[in-house]
């Protein structure tokens, strides 16, 4: 049995590649993934705290709705990830796909997929805290949201940095 293991400019092009593609979705789903536990966490908190008997059950139904505000921010992380793996394993069927061109595709992966990792685990910490607050005083929502949208930044300055280094030409 001859096995030929010839490695070439080429197939290690490849390989990085698809490891900058595989590493921005497992290391962004993980981002996913703790997010929605930590949010998950504060909400069955919450849930288990002392109810304020003067709401209606119709209002106490709009503020569950909001406490799903960190579930989806952390779910996009995902997207991002998924959407990176998708066009960099395009980009590694493409004619003329050089070793540069590997080495970035694996650099955006990792950058990407790191982002969102600290970007998810941001997302869970402020969500997890801020269902808790938000149930005893809702006018912490605000502060809730807010601080939200400024992990969820983290996660896209990954994604458009991964999409600069995805459509760098050597």
């Amino acid at each position: 049995l001859q096995v030929d293991m010839d490695i070439t400019p080429q197939s290690c092009a490849v390989f990085y590649g698809v490891a900058g593609a595989a590493s921005a979705l497992v290391f962004s789903c993980a981002g996913a993934a703790v997010g929605t536990y930590r949010s998950a966490s504060g909400m069955g908190k919450a849930s288990s705290s002392p109810k304020d008997e003067s709401c209606s059950k119709g209002e106490k139904m709009k503020q569950t709705g909001k406490y799903f505000i960190p579930v989806i921010n952390s779910a996009i992380l995902a997207i991002y990830g998924l959407i990176y793996a998708i066009m960099s394993s395009h980009a590694v069927t493409v004619a003329g796909y050089s070793a540069s061109q590997g080495y970035a595709n694996f650099a955006g992966g990792m950058a990407l997929g790191l982002c969102n990792l600290v970007s998810g685990v941001a997302i869970g910490i402020i969500g997890e805290g801020g269902i808790i607050a938000t149930s005893k005083n809702p006018n912490a929502f605000t502060i809730m949201v807010l601080n939200l949208i400024c992990a969820e930044f983290l996660g896209l300055y990954g994604f458009v940095f991964g999409l600069i280094m995805l459509s760098l030409q050597f």
